[in-house]
């Protein structure tokens, strides 16, 4: 794949990502974690990392990242 391409797509993916993960602090109810726990899953590299390549089906998918693909 094109070197841009990839990166594009993994730009896209990681902005989902904050996107939901930002839905999910402003309805903590239906969160599976609150603020605390956002904060540090986007201070682990290898977690962000996990969910990018979930949702470009690269890699294993946790709860978490099944709900992003969702």
């Amino acid at each position: 794949m094109n070197p841009i391409l990839t990166l594009l797509a993994t730009l896209t993916a990681f902005g989902l990502f904050l996107g939901q993960l930002n839905l999910c602090a402003a309805f903590p109810q239906r969160s599976a974690f609150g603020n605390e726990d956002v904060n540090k899953y986007l201070a682990n590299p290898q977690y962000v990392e996990q969910q990018i390549d979930c949702v470009l089906d690269r890699g294993n998918c946790d709860p978490i990242g099944r709900n992003l693909k969702g």
